[in-house]
């Protein structure tokens, strides 16, 4: 087979540029164990007529020291937003004296024990009378049995 001696010419550059390698021998991908490197930097700054001094460490000191957190402004706690249960959701359980009377509802899938005043999801207890409790939502007032 014949080749053209600019074909051979081209092939045989390629080869001595691939058996010599593209670097020195001493740097390749694996670092060699006990190879001297390079100073780190901090140190190559400070031999640098000081450069570093005016970054020196100083103490943090923060705009406003009588925050608890200093990304949060004060007094605006954000309140998660429960959806209000509708009527058809409210069950009563069963009812509860310790150190007063509480009434243990069922509201959306979760059992409270509320006492009067309290609420959960928009529901409000207003008065406990066992078996009956009375609940409002809104505008809207009923009361609710233990066997309902």
């Amino acid at each position: 087979m014949h080749q053209k001696p600019a074909q051979l010419l081209t092939v045989a550059v390629m080869l001595s540029l691939i058996s010599a390698g593209c670097g020195d021998s001493t740097t390749g991908s694996v670092p060699l164990i006990g190879a001297p490197s390079s100073p780190p930097l901090r140190q190559v700054m400070e031999d640098e007529a000081g450069l570093l001094e005016p970054f020196a460490e100083q103490p943090l000191s923060l705009p406003f020291p009588e925050r608890e957190n200093p990304f949060l402004f004060p007094h605006d706690r954000v309140q998660p937003v429960v959806p209000a249960a509708e009527v058809s959701q409210v069950r009563v359980l069963g009812f509860v004296e310790v150190d007063q009377p509480r009434v243990l509802l069922k509201v959306s899938d979760r059992t409270r024990t509320l006492a009067v005043g309290d609420a959960a999801q928009g529901v409000e207890v207003l008065a406990i009378e066992p078996p009956l409790v009375r609940l409002r939502q809104g505008n809207l007032t009923w009361n609710a049995s233990l066997f309902d």
